[in-house]
């Protein structure tokens, strides 16, 4: 694979990691 699709990947897993750490974080905030 080329460097650039590589570190593309990782900046995709990067964000998909933030969002769904962003959703349990509200989702924590609605139960309490």
């Amino acid at each position: 694979m080329q460097p650039e699709v590589e570190v593309l990947t990782d900046h995709n897993e990067l964000i998909c990691s933030s969002f769904i750490e962003h959703i349990a974080n509200t989702l924590n905030l609605g139960v309490v």
